[in-house]
């Protein structure tokens, strides 16, 4: 059997929430949810890595970002993935000076966003 981690994620309690309402209407479980936005997010930073290092010498500063953490009523949810997949995330979080749980949270917001345009832009055809 594959290793297995956990990932407590930090968020406020409106993110949770509106987490596993999207996981259910996705007909997912909440950590294959988180996974599948996140791993894709991760797939995208690792190749955006790559091609940016090949041309010249990595600036750090260029990849770190600085996110507020917001106020409110704070929760935790738990998502389940392997050991490569942890390492991977925790990389890529690494690599953006951010803690996991923002950059975690960072992937849902621009993946949400992304969706919110896309029907926005539909409606408006």
């Amino acid at each position: 059997m594959p290793e297995r981690a956990a990932i407590l994620i930090s968020c406020l309690k409106e993110e949770a929430d509106q987490i596993r309402d999207r996981a259910r209407r996705d007909l997912r479980p909440v950590s294959s949810y988180l996974l599948k936005i996140t791993m894709r997010w991760v797939q995208f930073e690792e190749r955006l890595y790559v091609d940016f290092t090949r041309f010249r010498k990595l600036d750090r500063t260029v990849f770190v970002r600085h996110v507020a953490l917001p106020r409110g009523p704070r929760t935790t949810i738990l998502l389940r993935c392997s050991a490569e997949e942890s390492q991977r995330i925790r990389r890529a979080a690494e690599r953006r000076g951010m803690t996991i749980s923002g950059f975690i949270r960072q992937c849902l917001r621009r993946t949400w966003h992304t969706a919110e345009n896309v029907i926005y832009q539909r409606l408006s055809e």
